[in-house]
């Protein structure tokens, strides 16, 4: 006998009988019995739904809370840090040992709270907090920032990325777009020969603007779903092939 609620079938009211037709009373009481089943079932299936719901709910505010407090305590002392060495190497004599040393601790200080923030900010991407926030970005400005960010860690040689973007202005989410160039960008100066050509370009495709960076480091793996897990990276071996990320916005 099925057991249905509202039109959905829940399962089946299995009966073993003896041999003896079933009498039309006691026919009517087993579809009853079936309804009756199926009520319960339905409450239960929805008693679990809000159990479910409520587990959600507390650990999207238990991940936010550990997101929060993880930022505040991690970015913090790194920004202190920032600062301190900051004022330190000004009162240092330029090209002294000490400044050196400082200089480089202020860049690795810096490179730590960058990874820090990139964490966070991919792990609320990926729990749903954040989204993208579609607004006008003008391409200059987003070069600007990139040549600036990048100089501060690579020097030289980041003055060797070409950039080959127009003056335009696209509808994008600017933060999320100037992390993600910056990331491609900084992954193809660290996994490429110094003296490897770096293009960082655009293209107008039927799906709208695709930003491309493009070099020549070691290629990308014959498994392409490896490339989006974590810490994968292509065969250094294979330097001196062009290899293009691509990004559509």
């Amino acid at each position: 006998i099925p057991v249905v609620s509202e039109g959905k079938g829940l399962g089946v009211l299995k009966v073993t009988l003896d041999g003896e037709p079933i009498p039309l009373e006691a026919r009517d009481l087993l579809g009853q019995m079936a309804a009756l089943l199926a009520r319960f079932l339905e409450r239960e299936n929805l008693r679990r739904r809000k159990e479910r719901a409520k587990v959600l709910e507390a650990s999207e505010r238990l991940q936010k809370t550990l997101l929060d407090t993880v930022s505040h305590e991690l970015k913090t002392p790194l920004t202190i840090i920032l600062g301190s060495l900051e004022q330190l190497e000004t009162r240092l004599p330029e090209g002294s040992l000490e400044a050196v040393a400082a200089r480089d601790a202020e860049r690795s200080a810096r490179r730590l709270l960058r990874n820090v923030e990139m964490l966070l900010d991919l792990t609320r991407f990926e729990g749903g907090v954040v989204k993208p926030a579609w607004e006008s970005v003008d391409l200059a400005d987003v070069v600007l920032r990139l040549r600036g960010d990048l100089e501060a860690d690579f020097e030289e040689r980041a003055g060797r990325i070409r950039f080959d973007l127009p003056e335009v202005i696209v509808t994008s989410d600017e933060t999320l777009l100037f992390q993600l160039l910056n990331q491609l960008l900084r992954n193809a100066l660290v996994h490429t020969p110094e003296e490897a050509e770096i293009e960082c370009l655009v293209d107008f495709g039927s799906e709208g603007l695709v930003l491309i960076v493009q070099d020549r480091g070691g290629g990308l793996p014959e498994d392409l779903e490896s490339v989006f897990e974590p810490f994968s990276h292509g065969d250094r071996r294979r330097a001196g092939r062009h290899r293009r990320q691509r990004h559509r916005t």
